[in-house]
């Protein structure tokens, strides 16, 4: 930067060789003529640049010429004054170039003896060299814009302080402008604006924001921008070209909040600790806690003298208009009455059309929120607790209450679970187009449903409480938004729930909720599938989701019994593989090119290729998650479709820091034949051959296995496919045998007929086609591993199983397995095969499967 800006002050004086160019080209009758004019021409052409540069920098700046350039230098200057700085210069050389021309050509018309200009040439190349660092100047003069951003915005206030001459009396809102930027901002030429149509609402007068600075732009409340107290205002900041430099979506903001940016990310916070104090009124406190109760009971409310408490039975939020607490509330089962949220009808597509739902009435909780307002008018946060009464039934169960203003979920405008006004008017329309004689059925090209949008704006905040028969693990404020993709449509749909610092203060949930690690975000997800398959293969090289079990209830009425899983997210790789939050590239239903390049080229040998594809993409992540989807037969399973891949995108000093590609398990409900393909309904479901299935009904992508471009690359590859086979019979030993199922079936509590035969009787049929898939000439024999250690003294392929007495599984004869002794003090290995005992001192040997058997005996001093 300093750089430009020193070559600009010097292009200034390329305006004095320019007419000192001219003047030397001048018809000259003699020696003493030229040296005249060289001693009269050379002071006066450089005094009058001189002039010319004094005059264009005071017409384009308003300090003094000395203090100018001294800023531009100390680079104490704002992006603009480097365009005046360009803008200096270009009429500088422009008028000197004019002038310069004209005068040669006056005394070229009036002299009979002049000569031809022997410095056009120069001269055009001296004009062309200077428009480099002006139009230089220029783009980087335009580069400030980018540094430009919103920081902060409120809705209102009165306590805000250092807002200068302002008497306190009136609310207002402001928006806080931020300069990251090298230089200074000149401010004045920008607009905020909360409507898209007509971005210059509002300029900004903020004169110069330094480089990190702030600055504030103050609304009086009749001037101020329409920013919604519900949250979904989008306010813009823009140039005067109309060019919008940030927008941002401002979420609901209570009186004295502010929506913040920091380090983390944005968050709702109170203008400062000490107008928090001040402003905030203690909460109510209740004389019960969220649970579960044998018979109805009277809930007393309390607050700190001089306050009052509001509250509803609604779930919707306390306002100043809500009931005011006066008297003990009674709490009772309210299971027989009818349902209010449950029955809503318009929250699946042409619903009119469809059976109507919700009319039998479900259980429902008792839930009470409340909020406290002091003398001042000072509110407290809300306090929401959920109470089951004769309810035994969910008491062992772990219970979750999600409890949101019921306007945030149905609201025809701005609810995320409803159809939404504009499909409301385009359906209604069209059932009246439908009832007329030409027309045959109902338009199915419609909007888009409220509950099919995604993002921030259509995130909500909600109460979150989990609850269990130890009490109460977590009640919290979220954000919910809708999850899922084809099950959205559907009238019970399932939600992401979020801990963001704008609700709570924390982008972690209080307590951990699963594996006992921090928690960022959670799906509700239906599937007994989804939460089951990944506790079986915790052990394996693929990412899963934690999970839970939970019955919901959302606003108090039963909606359903789903499972609660770790989300996917940033901070879930920095928990689980302790890389950075902002370094993850999560990639869904997509293969990368790049890897499919170089699956696809040509190699020596297999060596050689495996090592390559392995530098990229962690080849054992992608046949554990091969082997296992097969396994389960999930029929939903194909690269270009609910498949999640991730990396790092920079290495790191971690073990998966490396920037390969490797696999998540996602979306596994349609495991053990839950939908039809290509066999029929009479096909019994563990001896689906999933190697060969054909294309899913209505699915445009072929998932046949040999069809995916990455596996069909790798299947040419004999290494990968050794390791395939290895790893398939690994977990078919270990993570799929019989009696490790059963065991997670009972944890579960889930001991249905259905999944214990198809575990039961899978490996019998999925080992001879996954045999029969790579080709396997050999037989199928028992591996034995013994040793004078107990525990899990060896490593066996990918496994390292428990070993008491001893273990035991099958592999095949055409490959050997890899043994490894893993505990200190081995000493040799007794190799058992055909009835002959031999021993070896390696620590790693590759072992022949044999007839018969081989049994493996590691002995350690």
């Amino acid at each position: 930067m300093e750089k430009i800006i020193l070559i600009l002050l010097v292009a200034h004086l390329v305006s004095i060789i320019i007419m000192e160019l001219v003047i030397y080209s001048f018809p000259f009758q003699n020696q003493k003529d030229w040296k005249r004019s060289l001693t009269i021409g050379t002071p006066v052409n450089i005094l009058f640049n001189f002039l010319l540069f004094f005059i264009s920098f005071n017409v384009f700046f308003s300090d003094g010429l000395f203090l100018t350039i001294k800023n531009l230098l100390t680079l104490k200057c704002s992006y603009q004054d480097i365009t005046r700085l360009s803008t200096s210069c270009l009429v500088s050389v422009t008028i000197s170039t004019v002038i310069s021309g004209a005068a040669y050509q006056y005394v070229k018309k009036h002299c009979d003896t002049a000569k031809k200009f022997r410095y056009r040439s120069p001269l055009l190349f001296l004009f062309m060299i200077t428009l480099i660092p002006i139009m230089i100047g220029y783009q980087l003069s335009r580069t400030g814009a980018d540094f430009i951003s919103i920081n902060e915005v409120c809705r209102k206030t009165i306590a805000k302080p250092n807002f200068g001459d302002r008497d306190g009396d009136n609310d207002v809102s402001y928006v806080v402008i931020k300069n990251d930027g090298e230089l200074a901002f000149d401010a004045d030429k920008l607009f905020l604006s909360a409507n898209g149509d007509d971005l210059r609402y509002i300029r900004v007068s903020g004169g110069r924001i330094h480089s990190g600075d702030t600055y504030t732009c103050l609304m009086e409340d009749d001037e101020g921008m329409d920013i919604k107290k519900k949250g979904g205002t989008i306010v813009y900041l823009s140039d005067v070209e109309g060019k919008i430099l940030d927008s941002i979506v401002v979420p609901a903001l209570a009186r004295d909040e502010s929506y913040q940016k920091n380090s983390d990310g944005w968050a709702v916070v109170r203008l400062s600790e000490e107008v928090s104090e001040l402003l905030e009124a203690a909460a109510p406190v209740f004389s019960a806690d969220s649970g579960f109760y044998e018979s109805d009971f009277y809930l007393s409310l309390s607050a700190e003298e001089g306050e009052t408490i509001y509250y509803t039975l609604d779930c919707s939020d306390p306002t100043v208009e809500s009931d005011c607490y006066s008297q003990p509330i009674h709490v009772y089962d309210k299971s027989s009455e009818p349902n209010i949220f449950r029955s809503i009808q318009n929250v699946q597509e042409e619903y009119k059309q469809k059976e109507e739902i919700g009319k039998d009435p479900v259980d429902k909780a008792f839930v009470v929120r409340a909020m406290a307002v002091d003398k001042e008018g000072n509110q407290s946060k809300t306090i929401t607790k959920t109470f089951w009464v004769d309810l035994e039934k969910y008491k062992d169960k772990t219970v979750i209450s999600l409890v949101t203003d019921p306007r945030n979920l149905f609201d025809e405008e701005n609810g995320i679970y409803v159809n939404g006004q504009q499909y409301e008017e385009w359906y209604n329309q069209s059932l009246e187009e439908d009832m007329q004689p030409d027309e045959k059925e109902i338009k199915t090209d419609g909007p888009i449903p409220n509950y099919m949008q995604r993002g921030e704006e259509w995130e909500r905040i909600a109460n979150f409480e989990i609850i269990n028969d130890s009490g109460v693990m977590l009640n919290q404020p979220v954000g919910i938004r809708i999850q899922g993709a084809s099950t959205r449509a559907r009238g019970l749909k399932r939600f992401s729930i979020y801990s963001r610092k704008k609700y709570s203060g924390s982008k972690w949930f209080d307590s951990p909720v699963i594996n006992d690690k921090p928690n960022h975000s959670f799906v509700l997800r239906e599937g007994f599938k989804n939460a089951f398959v990944p506790s079986l293969v915790e052990d394996r090289d693929v990412g899963i989701q934690h999970g839970m079990p939970v019955e919901v209830f959302l606003d108090g009425e039963y909606w359903y019994s789903v499972y609660l899983l770790e989300k996917y997210s940033d901070s879930y790789f920095h928990e689980y593989y302790q890389l950075n939050s902002d370094n993850i590239q999560l990639v869904k239903n997509k293969t990368d090119p790049n890897l499919l390049r170089i699956i696809d080229a040509g190699y020596s040998s297999d060596e050689e290729a495996y090592s390559q594809i392995n530098s990229v993409m962690d080849i054992q992540s992608y046949i554990d998650y091969i082997c296992i989807n097969a396994y389960v037969d999930n029929e939903d399973m194909y690269e270009q479709w609910n498949c999640l891949t991730w990396k790092s995108g920079v290495k790191e000093d971690a073990e998966y820091g490396d920037t390969r590609w490797r696999w998540l398990l996602y979306d596994l409900d349609l495991g053990w034949n839950s939908r039809l393909r290509d066999h029929t309904s009479n096909d019994i479901p563990w001896q689906v051959n999933t190697f060969t299935l054909g294309p899913a009904i209505g699915r445009k992508a072929d998932p046949t296995m040999i069809n995916q471009p990455l596996y069909k690359g790798l299947r040419k590859n004999s290494i990968f496919c050794r390791n395939l086979v290895l790893t398939f019979m690994d977990i078919v030993n270990t993570d799929f045998r019989k009696e490790h199922v059963q065991q997670k079936l009972e944890e579960f509590g889930n001991t249905s007929p259905k999944i214990t035969d198809f575990f039961t009787y899978r490996s019998e049929y999925i080992v001879p086609y996954m045999a029969e898939e790579f080709e396997l000439k050999g037989s199928q024999e028992t591996v034995t591993l013994t040793s004078n250690r107990t525990g899990r003294p060896i490593k066996l392929n990918t496994i390292q199983p428990e070993i008491q007495d001893e273990w035991s599984g099958t592999y095949f004869t055409d490959y050997p397995v890899t043994v490894i002794a893993t505990d200190e003090g081995f000493d040799h290995w007794e190799i058992t095969a055909n009835e002959i005992t031999t021993k070896y001192y390696d620590e790693t040997l590759d072992v022949p499967i044999v007839k018969g058997g081989v049994k493996i005996n590691a002995i350690f001093q």
